[in-house]
């Protein structure tokens, strides 16, 4: 019996080590987004996102755009700075991803930016939608991320921004 104790400790002290050093996530939603351009280029309507690591290793952050009508938006360029999706001040970008819109990493304590434009008409269903942003870490980190987005509107030299609120301006 004590044998058995032993080794069911053994057992334990063993299983919670190996939960600290695997990886810990976490996700908010995007409430809103909103992406158009004109073709004359003079319309504009699109959402900047701001993301900023609060810890003290790289994050990895996966981010899915839905349409209005469910559908994951993509882009196939591949480019950090062109087409549809666009990111700056990260790492190891990615946007050919099947189940995501685009990846990135976050180095330590700093920010990255992404922005979502499209090129398609005035068309309410390919507008907007909402999304989720989701990070993972090799750490015991609980929260790893704040965030907040910009929706920038133009028409005819008229201006506006409208701020947006991921998970309340919290930590997450």
């Amino acid at each position: 019996m004590k044998k058995s104790l032993i080794v069911l400790t053994a057992l334990l002290s063993l299983f919670a080590g190996v939960a600290i050093a695997s990886a810990n996530s976490g996700s908010a939603i995007i409430p809103h987004y909103v992406a158009s351009r004109s073709v004359d280029q003079k319309n504009m309507l699109y959402t900047w996102f701001f993301v900023s690591n609060i810890t003290d290793q790289d994050i990895n952050v996966e981010v899915t755009f839905y349409r209005n009508d469910g559908s994951i938006v993509h882009d196939t360029d591949n480019d950090p700075k062109g087409g549809t999706l666009r990111a700056y001040s990260v790492s190891n970008y990615k946007q050919h991803l099947s189940d995501a819109s685009l990846s990135f990493t976050i180095g330590p304590n700093s920010s990255g930016q992404f922005e979502i434009v499209s090129y398609e008409h005035w068309e309410y269903s390919k507008m907007g939608g909402y999304g989720i942003i989701k990070w993972e870490q090799n750490s015991k980190a609980v929260q790893g991320l704040v965030a907040h987005a910009i929706e920038f509107y133009e028409r005819d030299k008229i201006k506006s921004q409208i701020s947006v609120h991921i998970n309340n301006g919290l930590p997450f």
